[in-house]
């Protein structure tokens, strides 16, 4: 029993975390200590200074990932790396030379990290010089004297290639992974049979192969900044921003993440968040998709108050997304005649959402109205307006002052469900347009774009 209870004890206490960093020169009494998730810092505690060194010591284990030591005043004092299997170690540096300085103890991650960073630090500003002298001298023609120093920075990325063999040699160190993410995909600029590869295959490349250096069910790495930053670059400059597109994709990242809930919640929270703030056109669709897969089944994928404000926001836009029918209005003009949006038999009709004391809704107003008396002829077009003043005297004054031929309906007087439950008018004007089988094809276009959408569709 005597041996089991040490046992016991000697587990637990390798499982308490007992970190000391000195930093020479460090004047300040108390310092805070952050940690990452995803692309945003968030503090962890607040720590005191005693004799220019900080103690973390805790009784329960600290996540995996990177942590910061930041001044009171805002400013990074150091970065370090904290894995499950090194929770116990020490650093010691000085302020005026942090890499330089640095030794480390009990851990193999900051070591290496620190040795790494010193390495680049020592010899950027070399490569960088060296890099200009090669350039002038190829201006001036003297590659022989150009292939001196380039001699010269072959050796510097062959040391370089060295340091990284110790991360290579490795790969289970939370740095190791941190390191090889960090590593860009590059795309092939021939195929197998030596053809060039075109521009969009090189993307398309890019896209798929985007996270080979990563693992996304990796939850260390979530608590750096590499994934989330990877996760911005992906969504914002590699996703097609086409709602099949992006529905494909997502749904590929999500199961790749799903080997850890934190990394599942995640991206999942990605994919929603760029989709629900998306500019193009369309890619709502992939937001409701995402909504109705996931959050709608799994309760515990975010706090209850943004889960409800998600499903909500999805049920505002599903039934007046890109390609589904447009929901039927029954509402009545200013001879108060109840006028239905299904009766309208154009090849095309744009649904005008407008408010009659809206400085930017008279500025598309004049603009259809020009398309409209020049073109609805030729391209076969009309327009359903919907006034969203309760006031029918405004409405009847404001076709009178534009002289508006078209159909103009007061939305709150409705036989239909009110106007808002039926389609996303997030803002005054808002413009939809619909074909002649009452299917969406664009909406909050402007008046012009709506116009040159309906001139290429009759071209196809």
């Amino acid at each position: 029993m005597f041996f089991c209870v040490l046992f016991v004890a000697f587990a637990t206490a390798q499982q308490d975390v007992n970190i000391s960093i000195k930093l020479s020169g460090l004047t300040d009494k108390e310092c805070i200590l952050t940690y990452y998730l995803g692309t945003k810092q968030y503090i962890k505690d607040t720590l005191s200074i005693s004799k220019e060194t900080v103690f973390i010591k805790k009784d329960t284990p600290l996540a995996s990932g990177m942590y910061s030591l930041v001044s009171m005043d805002g400013n990074l004092l150091l970065d370090f790396f904290v894995d499950k299997h090194e929770q116990q170690f020490s650093m010691t540096s000085s302020l005026k030379n942090l890499t330089g300085d640095m030794k480390v103890k009990n851990s193999e991650n900051n070591a290496l990290f620190y040795q790494w960073v010193h390495f680049v630090t020592q010899n950027k500003h070399i490569a960088d010089s060296l890099g200009k002298i090669i350039a002038v001298l190829y201006e001036e023609e003297k590659p022989q004297e150009a292939e001196i120093y380039a001699k010269k920075l072959k050796d510097i990325d062959h040391q370089a290639d060295a340091k990284r063999k110790g991360f290579e040699d490795n790969p289970e160190l939370l740095v190791s992974r941190f390191m090889k993410a960090q590593q860009e995909v590059e795309a092939p600029f021939y195929h197998a049979d030596s053809t060039e590869l075109t521009p969009m295959e090189r993307f398309y490349y890019l896209q798929n192969h985007y996270f080979d250096n990563i693992q996304l069910d990796d939850a260390d790495l979530l608590h750096t900044p590499i994934y989330g930053k990877k996760m911005e670059i992906y969504f914002n400059h590699l996703m097609t921003p086409v709602a099949d597109s992006v529905i494909k994709y997502s749904d590929q990242l999500i199961a790749q993440a799903q080997g850890s809930f934190e990394t599942y919640k995640y991206v999942i929270w990605q994919s929603s968040y760029y989709t629900e703030t998306a500019k193009e056109m369309g890619v709502e669709n992939a937001f409701v998709h995402i909504i109705d897969k996931y959050y709608a089944q799994n309760d515990s994928l975010t706090l209850p108050d943004l889960r409800t404000r998600l499903m909500k926001r999805a049920d505002e836009l599903r039934h007046s997304l890109i390609g589904v029918k447009a929901p039927n209005m029954k509402i009545q003009d200013s001879s108060l005649i109840i006028r239905e949006l299904y009766k309208m038999n154009s090849d095309f009709v744009i649904i005008y959402f407008f408010d009659p004391g809206c400085g930017h809704c008279k500025s598309e107003t004049d603009t259809l109205l020009m398309f409209y008396n020049s073109e609805k002829e030729n391209l076969n077009f009309d327009v359903f307006a919907v006034c969203s003043d309760t006031s029918m005297q405004k409405m009847k004054q404001y076709i009178q002052s534009k002289n508006i031929p078209w159909t103009v309906v007061n939305g709150p007087r409705t036989a239909t469900k009110h106007y808002q439950d039926l389609y996303d008018v997030p803002s005054m004007p808002t413009l939809y347009m619909m074909d002649k089988n009452k299917i969406i094809l664009a909406k909050r276009l402007s008046a012009g774009q709506m116009i040159d959408l309906i001139r290429r569709k009759k071209e196809e």
